[in-house]
């Protein structure tokens, strides 16, 4: 049998990948339940327990959160049985992915040794997979700059999928997406648009994903028909959560707040804060659009009052 010889490399990737895959794994699974369950957990687990009764989440529009997670919850309840860890392991699994589905390895391993990626990520909360799904979006952004290909268009609509599904501060996250184009100028955004810099992306296989993705979003808002105004809820919830949003709800916080919060946990990212306001004006696409974005959604979800102290996971990865 002939010898095959890899490059070097190649080996240090594989190195690379699986100290990687190690280390994200120990660190997002190791000892799940050693740490008090928090009220927005325990809720999560309340509606997990009335699907059992039901058979469907009934989605609220004054909940604030998406389907998705309940589902994926009960699933594994369904598998595993109720406990503290099957509670967690469903944010645990989406913050292993965070890692590992990361095209930079630098920016991997902050995501790794993040300390509000590796509490927040063991916690039965929506915001994990959100988050996940955010850096899906962003990659298939990212992506698309270089080139308009089926993956990066794969990447954005199955980002969007997951967002949608899960947290309605997905408003948030487009409205500084939109900004952040804007700020690449219009001669790109018009070349960007046009027919020509997407052909050939489209596949078959494209067309199957849409269909599943819009299929799936109305089965899941409908409680697979058995809800199916819960449908017509989504559009519906916009409104009571900007009242919300507004009025704080007794999560009233100051504007500074997530500057004391990056300060005291994550003082890295504020190195990030001032780098992105010199790369608002990079002339590098991907560096400005990624600093105007992760910079507007700091000044917004600054000036929201209503502030929870793990929405801080939306906020550091673009930094």
């Amino acid at each position: 049998m002939e010898k095959r010889d890899y490059p070097p490399a190649r080996y240090s990737l594989w190195i690379y990948s699986g100290i990687l895959l190690c280390l994200t794994l120990l660190s997002r699974l190791y000892a799940l339940a050693e740490k008090p369950i928090h009220f927005d957990e325990s809720i999560n687990g309340w509606f997990s327990l009335q699907m059992q009764q039901t058979g469907f989440y009934r989605y609220d529009p004054n909940n604030y959160h998406g389907p998705l997670y309940f589902y994926l919850l009960h699933g594994a309840e369904w598998m595993w049985g109720r406990s503290v860890e099957v509670l967690r392991c469903i944010p645990a699994v989406f913050s292993i992915l965070s890692v590992l589905i990361c095209p930079y390895p630098a920016v991997a391993l902050l995501i790794l040794f993040s300390p509000a990626f590796v509490f927040f990520g063991r916690s039965g909360i929506h915001e994990m997979p959100f988050v996940f799904f955010q850096l899906m979006a962003a990659w298939g952004v990212l992506r698309s700059f270089e080139k308009g290909d089926g993956k990066a268009l794969a990447l954005i609509l199955c980002g969007l999928w997951g967002m949608l599904l899960l947290k309605e501060t997905f408003v948030i996250t487009l409205f500084c997406a939109g900004l952040a184009f804007l700020s690449l100028g219009w001669n790109f955004i018009r070349q960007f648009w046009r027919a020509s810099y997407w052909q050939g992306a489209w596949t078959q296989m494209l067309t199957y994903l849409m269909i599943f993705l819009g299929v799936s979003f109305v089965l899941i808002y409908t409680g697979f028909f058995k809800n199916p105004v819960g449908f017509a809820h989504f559009f519906q919830a916009i409104m009571p959560w900007l009242k919300t949003g507004v009025e704080g709800m007794g999560h009233e916080k100051p504007f500074w707040y997530w500057f004391q919060v990056l300060a005291e946990a994550e003082p890295l990212v504020l190195l990030g804060v001032a780098l992105a306001f010199v790369g608002a004006f990079s002339s590098q696409r991907e560096i400005r659009f990624m600093s105007v974005f992760s910079l507007s959604q700091l000044l917004i979800y600054s000036l929201i009052p209503y502030k929870t102290v793990w929405c801080v996971l939306s906020l550091i990865w673009g930094f």
